[in-house]
């Protein structure tokens, strides 16, 4: 197999890098399989599936399926080989599905297009329109205010 793949590739018009942990072209399948490393706290299904929406890496997939696909003409395979990082280290090895790519594409795409208009613009908008926005906690809060005082006050 091949380790720390460096590629390049144009998407959407924007240059894009990736430095991918593990690929390697599998005959039987006909395709290549990217592995990708990740220290998680639980490598279990829902939190690791959790950490991969939170850090983006679902879109990272993507991107690196495309850029094999781009370099070397080939269908992918992508999967995270999850590793917690307190002992015992359990392991596990997910696979992203089709639908799971699918989306991230359209996801990947619409942000690269989003940035691609604010590089050619020279435009980065922010989250509002500029103006000063107001910030107030939730109702809850101020209720538990009221508690932690009257705790301190020996009520």
């Amino acid at each position: 197999g091949e380790y720390e793949l460096l590629l390049s590739a144009e998407i959407e018009g924007v240059t894009v890098r990736g430095r991918i942990d593990w690929a390697f072209y599998n005959d039987r399948l006909n395709k290549y399989l990217i592995i990708d490393l990740k220290k998680c706290k639980s490598a279990q299904f829902r939190p690791f599936r959790q950490h991969i929406r939170q850090l983006n890496y679902h879109v990272q997939a993507w991107l690196y399926s495309e850029l094999i696909r781009q370099n070397y003409d080939q269908d992918t395979m992508y999967a995270w080989l999850a590793a917690e990082s307190a002992l015992p280290n359990c392991t596990e090895m997910w696979m992203a599905t089709e639908a799971m790519m699918e989306g991230s594409e359209m996801l990947t795409r619409y942000a690269l297009n989003r940035f691609k208009k604010c590089k050619d613009e020279n435009s980065w908008p922010g989250y509002s329109d500029g103006s000063i926005q107001t910030m107030d906690f939730e109702h809850w809060y101020y209720d538990e205010i009221l508690t932690t005082i009257g705790e301190q006050n020996g009520k």
